[in-house]
C-alpha cells in the first residue's frame, strides 16, 4: 500500500508540496551549532553567561548578575559592576596605560612596580609626573626631597636645579653668579626682612630687601663689602 508522510515546517524545516527543504543556517534552540558567515541580528541576543573567542577559552566576556567581565588570556582586565570599575582585578602583572594625541604615556600604572607615572612609561616613585604641575590649592606632604647630585638643590626665579655636590638646599641661583635673595614679605604690613646678596666683597647683608618699605627701617651687616653694621635708617 501507499505510505502517506506528513512534514510539518519548523526549526529549519520548509515544506511545500511534495518538497521538503532544510536550512543549516538557523541558529538551534538546543544543542551545539557551528554556523559560517556573519549574521545580523534584529532584536536582543540573550547569553547565560559567556562569549568566548574561538580555541581560546580563556579570553572571554562573562555576564553575571549586574557584573560585566572582560578577560584576556586569563586576567580580568576590567570588571564593571553596578558601583564600581575595577582594573586589573585579579592583581595581575599587567600594565594600564592611557594614550594620548602625542603622548604614548599620558598615564601609566606600572602593575609589578605599583607605581604611577604622567607622561613617562617607568615612574620610579609611587607617582612620577615628566613635565610641568599647576595647582589651585595647597600641597601637604610629610617631606619633600630636591633631586640633584648629592641631593642639593638651588630654588630660584631662575637658574633653579639640582646642585652639583653637597647636600645644601639654597635660595638663589646656580646660573647668575653674586645674586642670592630671601625675603619675608606681606604686602598689607609695611614691614620685610630680607637677606640679600647682588655682587659686592665679602659676605652677604642682611637688610630690609624691599625697596618699598625700608626708607625708615634698616640692618645692615656687610663685613669686607664696606659698612659692617648698621641699626637704624638709611
Amino acid at each position: 500500500g501507499s505510505v502517506t508522510l506528513n512534514v510539518s515546517a519548523g526549526d529549519g524545516v520548509q515544506a511545500s508540496g511534495n518538497c521538503v527543504t532544510l536550512d543549516g543556517t538557523v541558529v538551534r534552540t538546543s544543542g551545539a551549532q557551528t554556523i559560517a558567515g556573519a549574521k545580523c541580528f534584529s532584536d536582543n541576543v540573550r547569553v547565560a553567561a559567556n562569549i568566548y573567542h574561538t580555541g581560546d577559552t580563556d579570553t572571554r566576556l562573562n555576564f553575571g548578575t549586574n557584573t560585566l567581565l572582560l578577560e584576556a588570556g586569563g586576567n580580568c582586565g576590567v570588571q564593571i559592576n553596578s558601583g564600581s570599575v575595577i582594573v586589573n582585578q585579579n592583581a595581575g602583572n599587567v600594565n594600564f596605560r592611557v594614550e594620548g594625541d602625542t603622548d604614548a604615556n599620558l598615564l601609566m600604572v606600572n602593575a609589578s612596580e605599583n607605581k604611577v607615572g604622567i607622561g613617562i612609561n617607568s615612574p620610579n616613585e609611587k607617582l612620577t609626573v615628566a613635565g610641568n604641575i599647576s595647582a589651585n590649592g595647597g600641597l601637604s606632604a610629610q617631606n619633600i626631597k630636591l633631586p640633584g647630585s648629592g641631593e642639593g638643590y638651588y630654588i630660584g626665579k631662575t637658574g633653579g636645579g639640582p646642585l652639583s655636590g653637597g647636600s645644601d638646599l639654597r635660595i638663589g641661583s646656580r646660573t647668575t653668579a653674586n645674586t642670592i635673595a630671601l625675603e619675608l614679605f606681606h604686602s598689607a604690613n609695611p614691614v620685610s626682612l630680607g637677606i640679600d646678596y647682588d655682587g659686592g666683597a665679602g659676605l652677604a647683608f642682611i637688610e630690609s630687601a624691599h625697596s618699598s618699605y625700608d626708607v625708615n627701617t634698616h640692618l645692615l651687616f656687610k663685613p669686607g663689602g664696606s659698612e659692617t653694621w648698621r641699626i637704624g635708617s638709611h
